[in-house]
Parts: C-alpha cells; sequence; structure tokens
C-alpha cells in the first residue's frame, strides 16, 4: 500500500526529490521543452521530428505522470527539478 500511495502522490511521500518516473530520453527531452512553452510546433522543429510524432511523445508523457494538460506536466516538472 505505501508502494502505491508513493506511486499515487509522490510529494507527500517522497518530498520534492521523487525521481523522475521512467521516462525516454525523447519523452524527458519533449517535457524538457514544454517547460520551455514551446508548442508542438516547435519542439518538432527543434527535435527534428513531425508534429505527430511529438504529439505522440506528449500523450506518452501525459499517462506516464498522470496528467491530462501542458499546464499539470509543467508543475509536474518543476516540482521534481526537471526543465527548470
Amino acid at each position: 500500500m505505501d508502494k502505491l500511495a508513493t506511486l499515487r502522490n509522490p510529494r507527500t511521500s517522497a518530498g520534492a526529490s521523487a525521481p523522475v518516473i521512467d521516462l525516454s530520453k525523447r519523452e524527458r527531452e519533449v517535457l524538457e521543452l514544454i517547460c520551455q512553452d514551446l508548442d508542438d510546433a516547435a519542439i518538432a522543429d527543434r527535435l527534428d521530428l513531425s508534429r505527430n510524432t511529438v504529439r505522440n511523445h506528449v500523450a506518452r508523457l501525459y499517462a506516464k505522470i498522470g496528467v491530462n494538460r501542458r499546464s499539470a506536466a509543467v508543475v509536474w516538472a518543476h516540482e521534481r527539478g526537471v526543465g527548470a
């Protein structure tokens, strides 16, 4: 149960130093660029990817970190020191 509580709310159990969930290198790059307020088109240009590929990375990223909006992803990242 403690592990489940940590996964559901890492801040209360592990503090702000909670490790980043198992994100791929590309998902982490996309998250960092989202934190820089880039949209999908700008991220695609920066990483030399198609917009659809970026959308796929964003969708997988959201699923892994349990959010459904860019603003929530930015908050999640900042709480963990990602993209700061």
